[in-house]
């Protein structure tokens, strides 16, 4: 490993903090999915805690994204600022910010550790699942596709493949 590439040096030049906050609801909110769906299943509440404590970490970070999301706007270079695919970004974000807040709120009423309704909450649960991950490929298709947000190498920077 060369220790010289440490140091935080990517953060300093990132034009927003958004890239640093949006892995986690992406896969934090899957995890809580699979941990209660498990525990429902199995009537195992140690598994339910977990999808709980799970949920409550992807809240705060879905949280996180979504404003961090909303000041990373300004910086999206040449990208058209409102394309389709950043409305779509930002309407399935919101939902997805929306759904989270719903859902711990939910899990905090329960009866052994499992939510009232408990399969109405792990279908919307499954739902929120599924659109973290179609919000995530609509910010890869905005960042890897479109160039959203990225700058240019920087001066004296090796143009070929990163090793």
């Amino acid at each position: 490993m060369n220790l010289g590439v440490l140091g935080f040096e990517g953060v300093r030049h990132a034009k927003n903090l958004h890239p640093m906050f949006v892995h986690f609801p992406l896969a934090l909110v899957p995890t809580s999915f699979c941990f209660y769906a498990i525990g429902i299943a199995t009537g195992r509440r140690d598994f339910a805690f977990a999808g709980r404590s799970v949920l409550f970490l992807s809240f705060v970070s879905t949280l996180l994204a979504f404003f961090t999301g909303f000041r990373a706007e300004a910086t999206l270079g040449i990208f058209e600022a409102r394309g389709s695919l950043l409305v779509s970004h930002l309407a399935c974000g919101s939902i997805l910010m929306a759904l989270t807040v719903l859902l711990f709120s939910w899990s905090t009423t329960h009866v052994d550790e499992a939510p009232r309704g408990r399969w109405s909450f792990l279908t919307l649960l499954g739902l929120a699942a599924a659109l973290s991950m179609v919000t995530g490929d609509l910010g890869a298709q905005m960042v890897f596709l479109r160039g959203a947000s990225v700058s240019r190498p920087l001066p004296g920077a090796h143009p070929g493949p990163i090793r």
